[in-house]
């Protein structure tokens, strides 16, 4: 951040980008690509199970299966 720039324009919301996806058990994010479909690098998995919770858009949602492929 700079020292001369209102701290409060460098805050985002969830509006601003509505297809980000937050893994809420560690802080990782993905990108919705299709309305049930959420892409990540594979390290984002390793602790997303059936029914973790995910936000998307600023929603709750729920992981139904996580899917890596080599």
């Amino acid at each position: 951040m700079r020292h001369d720039v209102d701290p409060k324009k460098y805050a985002a919301s969830w509006s601003d980008f509505p297809p980000l996806a937050q893994f809420y058990i560690d802080g990782a994010h993905g990108s919705l690509i299709a309305p049930t479909w959420i892409v990540s690098a594979a390290h984002t998995t390793f602790c997303t199970d059936p029914g973790t919770t995910i936000l998307v858009g600023g929603e709750k949602g729920y992981c139904e299966k996580a899917v890596c492929t080599p």
